[in-house]
């Protein structure tokens, strides 16, 4: 009976999540994260150098780029304030070196050309940095 229970609550859970991908328009938040919508890829190198490679267009212009070094999340901020989540979490020790950065290049690639290229800032959160400065 427990089983059964649980099972047809996480049933239910799906089903409530599956409805929830549709997010209102004044919901300043992009359903889908860039990885579903699209070939992305983001490149780093040992000197903080940061690209976000990818094949199609982002659903607006884009601003600036967010990534929480805490996390390994990347976020995508529109010119309308609207976010879009990089769907993957960038690890250690790439995250370390994307968090040295203050611009990311974003480049679209299609059919082996570039199609589009543009410079954007890229703000870094850093909780440990942040608590650190407090107590030092």
């Amino acid at each position: 009976m427990i089983e059964t229970t649980t099972k047809s609550s996480k049933t239910r859970e799906r089903g409530m999540l599956e409805q929830e991908q549709t997010i209102p328009d004044h919901i300043p938040l992009f359903a889908d994260t860039a990885e579903k919508t699209m070939q992305i890829d983001v490149v780093v190198n040992k000197d903080g150098k940061v690209w976000v490679i990818y094949d199609r267009p982002f659903p607006d212009y884009l601003d600036w780029v967010e990534f929480d070094a805490d996390t390994g999340e990347m976020t995508f901020v529109t010119m309308d304030g609207k976010l879009q989540d990089l769907g993957m979490i960038i690890h250690e020790p790439m995250n370390q070196f994307v968090a040295q950065a203050k611009k990311a290049c974003l480049m679209m690639i299609r059919d082996g050309q570039i199609r589009d290229m543009g410079l954007v800032p890229l703000l870094v959160r850093n909780d440990k940095l942040i608590k650190g400065k407090h107590h030092g």
